[in-house]
């Protein structure tokens, strides 16, 4: 209201996904649709044909004849500027790079630890194949030492008198000679390829501690830059606790949360209630909203007046791809992630009157009357 004739701007539209084209009109302020259809966007739905928002407002300045033919003495003449970032919008973007770095410094950390442990099982490796070369070379020594005593004792024989006994006598120790000389070139063999596996471990484990060497201080730097950035986090006056689960690694990898079949329901909230009927507190499923989007449906504990079924909205934010249950909070790049992560931390963090976590998928099957182990109970 306190700009000029022609002033506009394009904000988010209140359904979830959409955009308003707002316009100052004389003294009023005119709000105007952008429709969304299969081909892009447009301010009349059966004429959608441009790539992006961008393109159509570019078009519409361009040609005033056509915005007026539609409404009247609308004219886009001068954007208005996007207001300043707020703390709390600050705050915000600071909580989306803590959340992004802190998924960044996981993997790494996860790759370094592979690498250790790669390496570890490659100098075990290395160390067996080292014991293996030495009792081989022993075995080696052994037999060459016998062949020796065969050789000298097979001479001797040699220089008695020739008799038929002598023969058998030589004949014999010459088959001994002859099969410990075949054992010598077997273990020759075995001692060979053993020595050219020993090379390519100790070419293994040298690669491997170079890649540590050079993911390491990497991963000291990302630790101390996301140390750094939680410390101008928490300086927003960010719950510290909501931080430490928001950032705490998620381990039981097994878990049914993983899987949105247990989760991901095509119903109403009508068709909500009645799947969640006699359900325990925690029992959730997320489903198409009818404001478009997606919604949460979802057993509250009521203290001694038993559970209720409650619902809230799940935003998505356009702009960064991201989803969460609150506007300024959308730091969860899929569904997927938004469900897990929220299995330990509470909603009470977004909405003080929902003090509960996404524990049990709908799908999973737990009701009040089941004695079954839950995977929460952890």
């Amino acid at each position: 209201m306190e700009h000029e004739h022609g002033d506009f701007l394009v904000r988010d539209s209140t359904t979830p996904g959409e955009y308003t084209l707002v316009v100052r009109k004389k003294q009023r302020v005119r709000n105007i649709r952008i429709h969304q259809g299969p081909k892009g966007y447009g301010v009349v739905a059966d004429n959608c044909d441009f790539g992006d928002v961008a393109n159509l407002v570019e078009h519409l300045q361009n040609n005033t004849h056509v915005l007026q033919r539609l409404f009247p003495n609308i004219e886009l003449l001068n954007p208005v500027c996007k207001p300043e970032k707020t703390d709390e919008e600050t705050a915000y973007e600071l909580l989306r790079e803590l959340v992004d770095k802190n998924k960044d410094c996981e993997l790494h950390n996860s790759s370094y630890t592979n690498h250790v442990r790669r390496r570890e099982l490659t100098l075990k490796e290395l160390q067996l194949c080292k014991t293996k070369i030495t009792s081989l070379k022993v075995v080696t020594s052994l037999f060459e030492e016998q062949m020796g005593l065969q050789s000298t004792e097979l001479s001797c024989t040699m220089m008695k008198p020739a008799a038929e006994a002598m023969s058998q006598e030589e004949e014999s120790l010459a088959l001994n000679r002859a099969a410990v000389h075949s054992r010598i070139q077997t273990v020759g063999i075995r001692l060979e390829q053993e020595e050219s596996n020993l090379r390519q471990l100790e070419a293994s484990a040298n690669q491997q501690l170079e890649e540590m060497e050079l993911l390491h201080p990497q991963l000291l730097e990302m630790q101390q830059e996301l140390t750094l950035l939680r410390l101008r986090v928490e300086e927003r006056e960010i719950d510290r606790d909501y931080l430490d689960l928001l950032l705490k690694q998620e381990k039981h990898t097994n878990l049914s949360h993983y899987n949105p079949e247990y989760w991901s329901v095509d119903c109403d909230s009508r068709g909500a209630l009645q799947l969640m009927a006699d359900r325990v507190p925690g029992t959730f499923l997320v489903r198409p909203s009818s404001q478009g989007g997606h919604a949460l449906s979802m057993v509250c504990a009521l203290g001694e007046n038993g559970a209720e079924v409650r619902h809230c909205m799940i935003y998505h934010s356009r702009n960064r791809d991201a989803y969460g249950f609150h506007p300024e909070y959308c730091i969860f790049s899929t569904l997927k992630e938004l469900v897990i992560k929220h299995r330990t931390v509470s909603l009470k963090h977004y909405n003080r009157s929902l003090d509960v976590c996404l524990t049990y998928p709908v799908n999973y099957k737990h009701r009040l009357s089941g004695s079954e182990m839950s995977e929460g109970d952890d």
